[in-house]
């Protein structure tokens, strides 16, 4: 490299920051992976559930406050409400759920 030549250096772009909400509400989810530290959810179907899981009556949930079909390769948030789950992955602290099927 000589002095006084013109370089030009590789720009790096940082990756994408996923901002996890604090809480999410929807009718069905559908992911490649579910991540919260609490999920209150009617039926979740899954490849793989790692927390705590406790059997529950079922969810209700307020129709107004609910986001509807959400599906996208991964959903983050501090508490999860959802009616129903479909995922390869659902990751919790604690896991309340009605009916839950394992693939």
């Amino acid at each position: 490299m000589e002095f006084g030549t013109d370089t030009t250096l590789p720009t790096v772009t940082p990756p994408p920051v996923v901002v996890a909400s604090p809480t999410l509400q929807a009718d069905q989810i559908s992911a490649r992976l579910v991540r919260a530290r609490t999920i209150y959810a009617n039926r979740i179907d899954a490849d793989q559930v790692h927390g705590v899981i406790y059997q529950t009556g079922g969810v209700t949930m307020s129709g107004s406050s609910s986001l509807g079909n959400i599906r996208a390769p991964e959903v983050t948030a501090s508490v999860i409400y959802a009616d129903e789950i479909r995922a390869n992955d659902v990751v919790a602290d604690a896991i309340y759920v009605r009916s839950l099927r394992q693939r």
